[in-house]
């Protein structure tokens, strides 16, 4: 008699066990994010997240009034289905005031107003656990009075996750206006942002 109570309750316990692990993985799986896919028709749509920016003076080790690291600032964009990543609200503020001087800056970008910007992706490839593509970067001018023209690189690859993580870099490398001549940049924007 005692082998059967005790028979019975090792099989109770074990199926109450098994009923408790089978529930918590529908629960897991149910909460879990499908992955998306590693195409461009996956990572179309609306992001945001936020970007870094790092001014010519950081990455030269030449510090001035105007160096200013700004980290983790807000930021949307799109990408569209035809492979463009499209900024509606470019964030040049932080390249005007390394450029300018905050002072100066603040005068300026009360003329500019929203900067679009648009980038192309191509060479789209995948290796099933990260979508990558570079970006052509045209440049980007800017009406001050004066047309200012900044040349813009990409200096590595986007990368696109199954999970919707979108992280890039954009580079200021050169900027002229009519009235100057050109000098070199090398004020980056790096970008972390979630599809929505």
């Amino acid at each position: 008699m005692i082998q059967i109570r005790t028979f019975t309750h090792r099989l109770a316990v074990s199926v109450l066990t098994l009923f408790t692990l089978a529930s918590a993985a529908c629960d897991k799986n149910e909460d879990s994010e499908p992955e998306l896919e590693l195409s461009l028709q996956g990572m179309a749509g609306q992001y945001a997240g936020t970007f870094n920016f790092i001014p010519t003076s950081f990455s030269s080790g030449n510090l001035n009034e105007n160096s200013r690291l700004e980290i983790g600032l807000a930021v949307s964009f799109e990408v569209t289905p035809d492979g463009v990543l499209h900024f509606p609200n470019f964030p040049i503020e932080p390249l005007v005031e390394a450029i300018l001087g905050e002072e100066a800056s603040e005068e300026v970008l009360a003329q500019i107003g929203t900067i679009s910007y648009d980038a192309n992706l191509v060479r789209i490839s995948s290796d099933g656990t990260l979508l990558s593509a570079s970006l052509t970067t045209p440049v980007l001018r800017i009406n001050i009075g004066t047309e200012a023209v900044i040349t813009i690189e990409s200096p590595k690859p986007l990368t696109f996750s199954k999970q919707g993580m979108l992280q890039f870099s954009l580079k200021a490398v050169k900027y002229w206006t009519d009235n100057t001549e050109a000098s070199t940049r090398n004020d980056e924007w790096r970008f972390t942002a979630q599809k929505q």
